[in-house]
């Protein structure tokens, strides 16, 4: 599956509302993050399920150097705060 046809993903009560390929440096999120360094490739997924749980998901290359490396790391707390993940270069 590629990362445009994510967008176009039929699941119950769900809609992918953008899917992109981050490869490049600098980087502005809609909200104004700007990250410029310490990324690697991700695929970002956005979408939210009705009524109102909205999600975002980094996802790694299915291939290559970067791919993913079996690790799993959540964040958030539930209700209305807000997790973040910082990476150390």
């Amino acid at each position: 599956m590629s990362c445009e046809s994510l967008k176009s993903l039929k699941l119950p009560e769900t809609t992918i509302t953008a899917a992109e390929f981050i490869t490049q440096l600098p980087w502005t999120s809609p909200g104004g993050t700007s990250l410029s360094h310490c990324l690697n490739p991700v695929l970002r997924v956005v979408g939210v399920v009705t009524p109102a749980i909205n999600f975002e998901v980094w996802l790694p290359p299915a291939k290559g150097d970067e791919s993913w490396n079996g690790k799993f790391n959540g964040v958030g707390n539930g209700g209305l705060a807000v997790g973040s993940i910082t990476r150390r270069c």
